[in-house]
C-alpha cells in the first residue's frame, strides 16, 4: 500500500545552522525575520549574511530518510507538459532561429545538438504535494508561459530502483537543471535532498526516467463548485489581497499564491478571474479534494 503523507503548508520549519549545528522548529515569523536579518543562531550568534548560516533541515523522523519507505511513497510534481514525463521528445523545437543563432554564435558548432542532449538526460524531480503546488505557483509568477494550464502527477516508483544514500544539498546548476551523472553513483536512480525552495526542509527526489513506474495526473487548478451568486466579484488587487487572506491561505504562502495569480492576470485578457483564484485557495485549502480526483485517474505507465 502506498503511503500518503499529511499536507500541512503552513507547518513549522526546522532550521539547522551550518556553523554549531543547532536545531530548531521555527515559525514563518522567525523565519521571515530571519532572512531581515534580525535573528541570531541563539547558540553561536551568526545571522543570514554568513556563508554557514541556518538553512532548513528536514524532520529526523520523516520517512522519505528510510529507503525502503521512498518507494512506498506517493510523490508529486507540476508541469505545462500534458504527457510527463516525456520519453521521446526534441527541446530543439521550442528554440526560435534567433536563439539557434546566438547559441553557435557563442558556443561554437554542434552547440545546439549538445545542449539538446543535456536536456533530454537532465534529472526529473518530485517532491511532497506542497513542494509541487508551490513549484508551480513560483512558475506561475517568475516565468510566466500564458494560457499554458499546469498538470499535478502523482508519481509512484519501481519498487527495484536503487537509492543514492543519505540525504544532501539540492545538486542543480543556476537555471536549476541537474545531471544524474554528477551524483548519481552506478545502480543508483535516486537522489534525496533538502528542498530549500519549496515546502522549505522537505526532501524532494532528483531521479532518472527509468526510476518511475507510473503517474496519475489532472489539469489544474481544478474549477471550484461555489455558486455563482456566492463569488466574490475582484475590482481591484486589494479585493485579491482580502479574499487571500479570508480564506485562512498560511501566511507562508500567501505571497507566493498572490503573486502568481497577478502575473497571471496581467497576461490574460479576463482581469482578476475569481475562479482562477479561487482554484489556487482549493489547492492549498483542499488537498484532499485534488486527491480524490487523482484517485480518480488511473495511472498511466511510463
Amino acid at each position: 500500500m502506498r503511503i500518503e503523507r499529511d499536507i500541512d503548508f503552513g507547518r513549522p520549519r526546522r532550521m539547522r545552522c551550518g556553523r554549531c549545528g543547532h536545531e530548531e522548529l521555527v515559525s514563518h515569523d522567525w523565519m521571515e525575520s530571519w532572512e531581515q536579518g534580525n535573528e541570531l543562531c541563539p547558540e553561536c550568534g551568526i545571522d543570514c549574511t554568513e556563508e554557514d548560516r541556518a538553512r532548513p533541515t528536514y524532520d529526523p523522523d520523516d520517512p522519505a530518510i528510510v529507503d525502503h519507505q521512498v518507494l512506498r511513497m506517493f510523490w508529486y510534481h507540476t508541469s505545462t507538459i500534458p504527457d510527463w514525463p516525456q520519453k521521446e521528445f526534441d527541446p530543439r523545437e521550442k528554440l526560435t532561429p534567433e536563439t539557434v543563432q546566438r547559441m553557435t554564435r557563442m558556443c561554437g558548432a554542434g552547440a545546439v545538438d549538445r545542449w539538446a542532449e543535456q536536456q533530454k538526460s537532465k534529472a526529473l524531480h518530485v517532491g511532497t504535494y506542497e513542494a509541487a503546488i508551490e513549484n508551480m505557483l513560483r512558475r506561475m509568477d517568475d516565468q510566466p508561459e500564458g494560457d499554458a494550464p499546469f498538470y499535478l502527477y502523482r508519481v509512484v516508483l519501481d519498487d527495484a530502483v536503487g537509492i543514492e544514500p543519505g540525504v544532501h544539498r539540492e545538486p542543480t546548476n543556476w537555471v536549476g537543471d541537474a545531471q544524474p551523472e554528477k551524483f548519481l553513483n552506478p545502480g543508483h536512480s535516486v537522489y534525496r535532498y533538502i528542498n530549500e525552495h519549496e515546502d522549505e526542509g522537505s526532501i524532494s527526489l532528483a531521479l532518472t526516467a527509468d526510476a518511475i513506474e507510473s503517474v496519475s495526473g489532472i489539469q489544474i487548478p481544478v474549477a471550484t463548485k461555489t455558486p455563482a451568486r456566492k463569488k466574490q466579484r475582484l475590482a481591484t488587487w486589494q479585493d485579491v489581497q482580502l479574499k487571500v487572506k479570508e480564506a485562512s491561505v498560511p501566511d507562508r504562502v500567501r505571497p507566493r499564491l498572490a503573486g502568481a495569480f497577478r502575473t497571471v492576470s496581467a497576461s490574460n485578457t479576463d482581469h482578476l478571474n475569481p475562479d482562477l483564484l479561487d482554484g489556487l485557495v482549493d489547492l492549498i485549502q483542499n488537498p484532499s479534494h485534488i486527491l480524490a480526483l487523482l484517485d480518480s485517474v488511473g495511472p498511466r505507465q511510463v
